[in-house]
């Protein structure tokens, strides 16, 4: 008897664990929201404020690359700049929260919003950037000392070399690091996981897209989940009060080496500027 009542309950646990996994076909539960809505709630992170905008980083790499092409065709080769970088994430919750819009999840899984721009990309890296030089004299031509890219570097060189233009980097690394280990985020991560366990998927983070141009069934079904179980544990809004909160605590701490780095790309911009205007 006590062996048929052990039996019986062992079934009872196995039916009610299995009845606790969540269905294969995933409905989206999540608040639809986005990175740019995300930004209009929270605002620009804290290390923002000593960055360039997406215009001003445009600015000087178009003059970057135009003093480099002035100055190889002053020495013979007809030179084509390179194409203007994959889309670049300027969301700072973004290299760990991954997808948060469950529609995007819906649309199309985790892919990256690069796919897009893949195929000019593709396009433009057939097509030769490099006409009458050969391998060997471009390459001196950049890379020697005095060479073109010490020569487009130097346009927009500022004036105080002792300024840290990896402070910023440095302490965003740093910001992240500690929001991670805020036990708040500990706790939300770890709601996550159990959920997203229930969907069948077994992670220890958030996965990030990828640059995949057919996202199939299952990396859908997966995106929806993530986004469900982000939602559920509110891993979304602890994690990017968390990061903020550290990122304001580094600016506090290291105001005046970010001065100097904001001062120095202000006038790296401005130097930017007038290779662009012609002076």
């Amino acid at each position: 008897m006590a062996a048929f009542l052990a039996c019986a309950l062992i079934v009872t646990v196995v039916i009610v664990v299995r009845s606790q996994r969540r269905p294969h076909v995933v409905e989206p539960r999540a608040l639809a929201t986005t990175d740019s809505a995300l930004l209009e709630r929270y605002g620009p992170a804290p290390l923002d404020a000593y960055e360039w905008s997406p215009e001003d980083k445009r600015i000087v790499r178009d003059a970057y690359n135009e003093v480099l092409t002035r100055c190889l065709q002053d020495r013979g080769i007809t030179y084509e700049a390179q194409p203007p970088d994959v889309w670049s994430n300027a969301y700072h919750w973004y290299d760990f929260l991954g997808l948060v819009d469950i529609e995007r999840a819906q649309a199309v899984g985790y892919q990256s919003p690069d796919v897009d721009e893949l195929d000019a990309l593709r396009r433009a890296a057939a097509e030769p950037a490099i006409a009458d030089a050969s391998s060997d004299e471009l390459t001196q031509a950049l890379s020697a000392p005095g060479g073109c890219t010490d020569t487009a570097l130097d346009a927009i060189a500022a004036d105080d070399p002792t300024a840290d233009l990896e402070v910023n980097a440095r302490l965003y690394l740093e910001a992240t690091t500690s929001a991670r280990a805020d036990p708040a985020v500990e706790r939300a991560l770890q709601g996550w996981r159990t959920c997203m366990l229930e969907y069948g998927y077994d992670l220890e983070t958030p996965t990030l897209p990828e640059l995949i141009t057919a996202p199939t069934p299952e990396s859908r079904r997966q995106a929806i989940s993530d986004v469900n179980c982000k939602a559920d544990a509110q891993l979304v809004s602890i994690y990017i009060t968390a990061l903020y909160r550290q990122e304001s605590r580094l600016v506090a701490e290291h105001a005046s080496e970010l001065e100097a780095y904001r001062e120095v790309n202000a006038q790296r911009l401005e130097l930017a500027s007038q290779q662009l205007a012609g002076s």
